[in-house]
């Protein structure tokens, strides 16, 4: 795993599932959100398209919910994380948000 390359003592790495992204065409993979008309034109879609604004406001619950779920120490006192010491790598798409 990336932690253990950068040797980042007492660290995790998690990765999410596919459904949480917009996949791309071609099998080129997937992306947070569609910052492009993937589907018909390939230009990039203004900032206020609505397909745009849906899929950006998915992929920021998404970074929400996992945010939650490692912060939530109501279900088992151990496991939970300190939000101080939670970091975020990302590139591309991943970065922006």
């Amino acid at each position: 795993s990336a932690s253990m390359k950068m040797n980042l003592p007492d660290s995790s790495q998690s990765k999410s599932s596919n459904s949480t992204f917009v996949e791309l065409p071609f099998g080129l993979g997937y992306t947070w959100f569609e910052e492009m008309d993937y589907q018909v034109t390939g230009d990039v879609l203004p900032n206020d398209h609505p397909r745009r604004l849906q899929s950006l406001s998915h992929a920021v619950l998404a970074m929400k919910a996992l945010l939650s779920s490692l912060t939530d120490h109501s279900s088992n006192e151990s496991s939970y994380w300190i939000p101080e010491r939670i970091f975020l790598f990302g590139f591309s798409a991943g970065a922006c948000l």
